[in-house]
C-alpha cells in the first residue's frame, strides 16, 4: 500500500518502539472537509515539519506532536503522544483521505478536522505580492475569508463557518515570525493560534522544525 511505503522511514526514525497493533479500520472522512482541501499535488514544495499542538476545549485539554510531510504528490500528518506513541495518521492523495486512529485515543473532534485546519492555516494561498496593511475580504475553496496584513505579512485570517444554524468565524492568528530563518513563507510564523468559538475549542500550534526535502518518486 502506497501509504505505508511513504511513511515507513518517518516511523522508523521517529516512532521506534511505538505500538501500532491496536489500530481500527480507517474512519470515513467528512465529505465537506474533503471538498475544502487543496489537492495534495497542488501543495507547493516538499517538506517535513514537526509541531507541538495544544488543544483546549470546555471539557478537557490535550497536547500532542504532529509530523507533517509533503512528498511528491502525497501529504501525510502523523499525530504522536508526548511520549512518542502514534495517536493517528492522515494520508491525503489528491482529495482522498485515509484515516487511522488508535482505539484508545479520545478526541474532542474528528482527527480529519486537523487536516482541514492545516490546509486553512498553511495551504490556502498567500497573496503575491503581499497585500497592503489592513483587512481584506477574500474567497477560496467556497469559503469566505477576511485577512489582516501588516508590513507585508499575514497576521490574522478569519474564515466564516456555521454550526447548528449559527454563523461564526474561525480565527487564525499568526505570531512569532521566524524572519529569514525559514525561506518558505507558509512556515515563518513559529506560533499559530486557532480559535473556534462555535465549537468551543482552540488550538495552539508551535512549529519546532522545518526541513525541505527532495521528491523521489518510488518505482
Amino acid at each position: 500500500m502506497r501509504y505505508r511505503a511513504l511513511t515507513g522511514w518517518i516511523l522508523a526514525s521517529l516512532l521506534l518502539g511505538c505500538a501500532t497493533d491496536s489500530l481500527p479500520e480507517p474512519a470515513q472522512p467528512l465529505a465537506r472537509e474533503k471538498s475544502l482541501l487543496v489537492p495534495s499535488g497542488e501543495i507547493e514544495g516538499n517538506f517535513m515539519v514537526r509541531q507541538h499542538i495544544s488543544v483546549v476545549s470546555a471539557e478537557r485539554s490535550a497536547d500532542f506532536e504532529a509530523i507533517l510531510q509533503k512528498h511528491c504528490n502525497e501529504f501525510v500528518v502523523l499525530g504522536l503522544s508526548p511520549v512518542g506513541l502514534r495517536l493517528f495518521s492522515l494520508h491525503q492523495s489528491g482529495r482522498e483521505i485515509d484515516v487511522e486512529t488508535m482505539a484508545a485515543a479520545n478526541w474532542p473532534f474528528d482527527p480529519e478536522r486537523i487536516l482541514l485546519d492545516v490546509h486553512r492555516t498553511y495551504f490556502y494561498p498567500l497573496a503575491n505580492p503581499p497585500l497592503k496593511d489592513g483587512i481584506h475580504e477574500l474567497g477560496f475553496q467556497q469559503e469566505r475569508l477576511q485577512e489582516r496584513w501588516h508590513e507585508g505579512r499575514l497576521v490574522e485570517r478569519r474564515i466564516a463557518i456555521k454550526r447548528d444554524g449559527h454563523d461564526g468565524w474561525l480565527e487564525i492568528q499568526y505570531r512569532d515570525m521566524a524572519g529569514e530563518a525559514i525561506s518558505d513563507l507558509r512556515w515563518q510564523s513559529r506560533s499559530v493560534r486557532l480559535i473556534y468559538p462555535l465549537h468551543e475549542y482552540e488550538l495552539q500550534i508551535e512549529t519546532i522544525s522545518y526541513h525541505a526535502i527532495q521528491c523521489r518518486q518510488q518505482d
